[in-house]
């Protein structure tokens, strides 16, 4: 698994946001053993200005308008992966990148 990629996980966890059925998640860095992802809804009741927006397509696997919440972001057991959906188009990962780079306020000048 690699940065961009949509998985399939059992169960999403963060401090402040306890899921309990299977949901996608964006992967933002791969490791051996866990991978650090983002929580993916289909709901917008609350829009958050880090979310990155993902429209459905064969590529990445949604089937509804999605958003990636970089406000919840976990480290995750490999074993709760069930399965990768799809990946990002390189438009969305650029997008992805910009918007990893201001929730961090990492500067590249």
């Amino acid at each position: 698994m690699k940065k961009g990629d949509i998985v399939l996980v059992q169960r999403f966890s963060t401090m402040s946001y306890r899921g309990r059925k299977q949901r996608p998640a964006l992967i933002l860095a791969g490791g051996d053993d866990d991978v650090i992802a983002a929580l993916v809804t289909s709901k917008f009741r609350i829009h958050r200005e880090t979310d990155v927006v993902l429209t459905p397509s064969p590529e990445n696997g949604l089937t509804k308008k999605s958003r990636a919440m970089l406000s919840m972001i976990a480290t995750l057991d490999r074993s709760a992966v069930i399965r990768k959906l799809g990946s990002l188009s390189k438009v969305e990962r650029k997008q992805l990148d910009k918007m990893l780079a201001r929730v961090f306020e990492i500067d590249f000048d």
